[in-house]
This record gives structure tokens, C-alpha cells and sequence, in this order.
């Protein structure tokens, strides 16, 4: 069930103010010396706003779906996959990675073919003198490094390109020294 977004800011601002009005009437509704009433009223001011934190955690919006795995899978997710299946693992997740971004068109498969870094395509359709447009990503290896090259619509659809990059995520530090 849908929520609008301002609704758990209202739950929250609530859920203080309760406590609030709970510190102030308690305070004076019951027997209590001065330094006591403080100390009541600042622990219930307290409580009032993680229970305001925790409410605001507890109806955060949901994150997007992940792809799903078999036919309705990213194409992009799909390349990253094909890429790493020739070696093992932790071999394709240690190499450094540069990330080749730019607009639709502008020759980022060219740039990389004709550099002289003897590329090897790991997973894509950039091969030929004259690559095609990329339509999901193009993975290379060239100098002991991946080049990836995420293709414009990709780049364009934030959800896409947030799980090309975990996908590509190594979770290994050694990777990013």
C-alpha cells in the first residue's frame, strides 16, 4: 500500500509532540522536587525523539525491486556476469576499474579499441572497426585493469545504473588500492 511521502514526517512530528505534552504534564502533575521534574522532563524529551527516529526509520519508502534473476534480468547486470565467469572470482574483483562515461554516441568503444592497450572484449558488442552503439555495457580488460562502458541508457535510468555498480562492486579493499 502506497503511503504519501509526507506521511511519516507527520507520524513522527506526532509522536514528539505526545511526548512532549507527556513530559510537561507529568512534570507538574506529579509530586516531584525541581531537580527531579528535570530530569524526568529531559529522559522523556529524549525517548520522545528516538521514538520520532525510529517511526521515521520504520516508514522509510522502500527501496527499489532489484532486477530479478532469469529472463526479465538487466542486460547490464547480464555482461557484468559474462565478464566475470572466465576467471575466478576474487581474479576479476582485484583488478582495478575505469569507468568510460559519456553520452550515447560519443565513441567511448572507438576510444578504447584504437588506444593502442591491446583490449580484450570480455562481455558487450563493442568488437569491429566501427562498434556499434553500446546497448547495455562493454567490459574490457587491457594493462591488467577492467574498463567498463555502461551504455546511455543505462547511465540515464538511475535504478539500472546503481545495480550495474553493485554488480561490478568488488568487497574486497585490495581492489581499490
Amino acid at each position: 500500500m502506497a503511503r504519501p511521502a509526507a506521511t511519516r514526517w507527520y507520524a513522527a512530528l506526532a509522536t514528539l509532540i505526545v511526548f512532549v505534552l507527556l513530559a510537561w504534564m507529568l512534570g507538574a502533575v506529579l509530586p516531584l522536587s525541581e531537580g527531579e521534574r528535570t530530569v524526568l522532563r529531559v529522559a522523556l524529551l529524549a525517548l520522545g525523539l528516538v521514538a520520532a527516529a525510529a517511526l521515521l526509520w520504520w516508514l522509510r519508502p522502500d527501496a527499489p525491486a532489484a532486477p530479478a534473476a532469469g529472463p526479465g534480468r538487466d542486460d547490464a547486470l547480464t555482461v557484468v556476469t559474462t565478464a566475470r565467469a572466465p576467471s575466478p572470482r576474487a581474479a576479476f574483483d582485484a583488478r582495478p576499474m575505469v569507468l568510460l562515461v559519456g553520452t550515447e554516441g560519443s565513441c567511448k568503444s572507438t576510444v578504447v579499441a584504437r588506444a593502442g592497450l591491446d583490449a580484450e572484449l570480455l562481455a558487450g558488442d563493442g568488437a569491429g572497426e566501427a562498434p556499434p552503439a553500446t546497448a547495455a555495457a562493454n567490459l574490457w580488460l587491457a594493462k591488467q585493469a577492467v574498463f567498463a562502458e555502461p551504455g546511455g541508457k543505462v547511465l540515464a535510468d538511475e535504478v539500472r545504473w546503481r545495480a550495474a555498480l553493485r554488480a561490478r562492486r568488488s568487497p574486497a579493499l585490495g581492489a581499490a588500492l
